[in-house]
């Protein structure tokens, strides 16, 4: 019998809902209902009865949970006792265009771990795929897709296909960053004819410049710079004139210590969502909870 199915159970006996306990393990209430009645196939009596409001747990579903619990509580201690704590909690390999979004969380992400909690994120440009695969063959636990909305439909139904997990996080807008001291910053609202004469700063692959241009043929501008990706395109700014970049929306914090100004682009198609995945029944640590909700 799966220990994760079981925590599945309990939790949906603790909060006496099936859609409650989907919002506390961060899974799908579809989920939640296969993995009892895989549970409940196994054992051969029903846990809980169906009511409009919610489930009831039965007599011999009580019995059965207080054995549970019992159970977990001895494996996660034996866990907790001999995993190694230098070994990192989670693996976290990040999808294309958002890697300068993801860096941008690390000081926020920082205030919400304790001193003894340890963390270490694997930062990696990846193509869309390329993360689902490492998730399938168990390479990472944990995948971030930043998935524009003209692409959701195809993503969600690989994903079902695939038995994995996914949860929206965030519908964002692609934002035009540049300098303070560009001209480009005395504007609220930019188009794409605003951009001709500038330097767009690019990555070597997978950017939202290449995205839109190639996808949807909007060219911004004649003039390109590539680069690596990450927080680095951000100083690049200052030093080339007349440069910008297109990024999801990054803090005032990291605008300011960059002296960068973040501007809104109103000529670009649909906007884009942030999906956290993992595989079908994997819980996530309560470390994996606090990354995964402050993206």
């Amino acid at each position: 019998m799966d220990l994760n199915l079981l925590k599945y159970v309990i939790a949906t006996d603790k909060n006496q809902s099936i859609s409650k306990a989907a919002d506390e393990l961060y899974v799908s209430q579809p989920n939640i209902s296969k993995a009892i009645q895989i549970v409940e196939k196994e054992i051969g009596f029903p846990i809980f009865t169906r009511t409009s409001r919610g489930v009831t747990t039965t007599n011999e579903g009580k019995a059965f949970i207080k054995k549970a619990i019992k159970l977990v509580k001895v494996f996660d201690d034996f866990a907790d006792e001999f995993t190694n704590k230098n070994i990192s909690p989670f693996s976290l390999n990040v999808a294309h265009q958002k890697i300068i979004y993801l860096e941008d969380k690390f000081e926020e992400l920082s205030h919400h771990f304790q001193k003894d909690e340890y963390l270490n994120i694997n930062l990696q440009e990846k193509d869309e795929d390329e993360i689902i695969d490492l998730l399938l063959k168990d390479k990472i636990k944990l995948g971030i897709l930043c998935i524009n909305e003209n692409d959701l439909p195809y993503f969600k139904r690989l994903l079902q296909l695939n038995n994995i997990n996914f949860n929206v996080k965030n519908t964002l807008k692609i934002k035009v960053i540049t300098h303070a001291s560009n001209q480009l910053g005395t504007n609220n609202i930019i188009n794409k004819n605003d951009l001709n004469s500038y330097t767009v700063i690019a990555s070597d692959k997978n950017d939202f410049y290449y995205y839109y241009e190639e996808k949807h043929q909007i060219n911004t501008s004649s003039n390109i710079l590539k680069t690596n990706g990450g927080i680095g395109k951000l100083s690049l700014l200052a030093s080339i004139p007349n440069s910008y970049i297109l990024s999801l929306p990054l803090s005032d914090t990291t605008l300011q210590s960059y002296d960068c100004k973040m501007l809104s682009f109103d000529n670009i198609v649909n906007d884009w969502v942030i999906l956290t995945i993992y595989k079908k029944y994997d819980l996530l640590t309560d470390l994996e909870k606090k990354f995964v909700s402050i993206l």
